[in-house]
């Protein structure tokens, strides 16, 4: 989370979300809704779908950065 701050402050990070309210799928459909965006994203883990996309572990957090 303090690296994340830290990139925020340093205007490396456009935007940040947690995933700890319905997991990977819900905050990247937040952030799209929210920027007015749609995402691409290419998903390569070894975890089960469900847990994947809608797990609520902690210290996850999605972020977006400039091109």
């Amino acid at each position: 989370q303090a690296i994340v701050l830290k990139g925020i402050r340093n205007g490396l990070v456009n935007a940040a979300h947690d995933c700890a309210e319905g997991g990977l799928a819900v905050a990247l459909t937040e952030m799209a809704i929210t920027g007015n965006l749609g995402s691409k994203v290419n998903l390569e883990e070894s975890l089960r779908s469900d847990v994947l996309l809608f797990g609520e572990s902690q210290s996850r957090i999605i972020v977006t950065i400039p091109e």
